[in-house]
């Protein structure tokens, strides 16, 4: 795909989820726009792929989204092969496995909670200060 946002060409992107569905497409999307991206998710998925196709733009880590410090860990491994996060996209999340709410036990609530809500909160306290401080940045919440 031929680059149409120049703007974001050199942005440096991390992506909760990348290794399915919305979040590799959100990584691929930005890859083609000559992006620099960051991965993270629990499996490998798609992101062994685009390590193979965007060897320089595109790194990853495997990390728990519900663990503060393993995404502490994948910010600096970010920042560490890119530079600060311009851009954040928290994608990553689990579903109810379609269950209505009586059917829905805390155990599930909880991972539901933790997983889609609790680590937004976590990754961008850790990313917004550079943001603030630089005066600019842009932050989206799946």
């Amino acid at each position: 795909m031929k680059n149409r946002y120049p703007d974001l060409a050199k942005q440096v992107v991390f992506i909760t989820g990348a290794a399915s569905g919305i979040g590799a497409a959100q990584a691929q999307a930005f890859l083609e726009q000559d992006a620099f991206v960051f991965g993270l998710d629990q499996k490998f998925g798609k992101m062994e792929e685009l390590s193979f196709r965007f060897p320089e733009t595109f790194a990853y880590a495997l990390g728990d989204v519900r663990q503060r410090k393993e995404l502490q860990q994948a910010v600096s491994k970010c920042q560490n092969h890119f530079g600060e996060v311009t851009i954040l996209l928290n994608t990553a999340g689990v579903l109810d496995a379609y269950k209505s709410l009586m059917e829905t036990d805390e155990s599930l609530w909880d991972l539901i909670y933790e997983t889609n809500v609790k680590s937004m909160y976590h990754l961008t306290n850790i990313i917004l200060p550079d943001m603030i401080r630089r005066k600019s940045g842009t932050i989206i919440n799946m």
